[in-house]
């Protein structure tokens, strides 16, 4: 079995960067924070199988 470390997305890592240069004021702030929120989710999501994977064997 390979196993490869898991690594942030570009993606991820360009939506916070957005949201951080982003005006308070901004219209489309939101919509950025929101789109961050379900890929950090989904992030987060990938990072928590670990422990349970952690216990096959790689044979």
């Amino acid at each position: 079995m390979i196993i490869k470390p898991r690594t942030v997305t570009v993606e991820l890592l360009q939506l916070e960067a957005l949201y951080e240069r982003l005006p308070e004021t901004h219209p489309a702030k939101e919509l950025v924070g929101d789109e961050l929120g379900r890929k950090l989710a989904g992030y987060k999501g990938k990072l928590s199988l670990n422990y349970p994977l952690s216990f096959i064997s790689p044979d």
